[in-house]
């Protein structure tokens, strides 16, 4: 069997598992897309009420806010520096200061610009990034030939550190 021929049956056999597992994703983002502001509308009052409860969202009233344009007029522009201090408290003690689910772990930056940067990353988080993921590649695969011939992967450190929550730092290289 010829280089070729093994590239192209890889390629049928990862674009029809991607087929499998992601026909139904991409057709619901399609249909998602005739309706944008609804779509977002949806999305913004789910985030709200799961995390009405927490710290922040006490401090500017999700559970009040019903649109998008409440959102903009009740919650501020927010920095890191003005969030370091909430999230520093959740990664020490695991109170629910800005989120309703608990990061699995922290996303760390590498601080040119200021200290590092500790983003809290949920397990609901990471299933979006991976779901959106395979939704891309099951979408590039559509149309291009995106599996064809060799990947090339870079990758780092699995755990940096320990956090005092012992929730591992894993670092971020832009």
């Amino acid at each position: 069997m010829t280089q070729s021929l093994r590239n192209t049956l890889s390629h049928l056999f990862f674009r029809s598992i991607l087929a499998v597992r992601q026909s139904g994703h991409h057709k619901r983002l399609i249909k998602a897309t005739a309706t944008p502001q609804a779509t977002q509308h949806a999305a913004l009052m789910a985030i709200l009420q799961k995390n009405a409860h927490t710290e922040i969202g006490k401090q500017y009233g999700f559970s009040d806010i019903k649109t998008g344009e409440d959102y903009a007029k009740a919650v501020p522009i927010q920095t890191y520096e003005n969030l370091r201090e909430r999230i520093d408290r959740q990664e020490a003690t695991g109170e629910s200061c800005l989120t309703a689910d608990q990061p699995i772990y922290y996303q760390r930056t590498s601080g040119t610009t200021n200290a590092p940067k500790h983003i809290p990353m949920t397990q609901a988080g990471m299933n979006r990034i991976r779901d959106y993921q395979s939704l891309a590649a099951y979408g590039n695969s559509r149309t291009a030939q995106v599996f064809m011939g060799k990947i090339f992967g870079v990758t780092g450190q699995a755990v940096e550190e320990k956090c005092p929550a012992a929730l591992s730092l894993v670092r971020h290289r832009a």
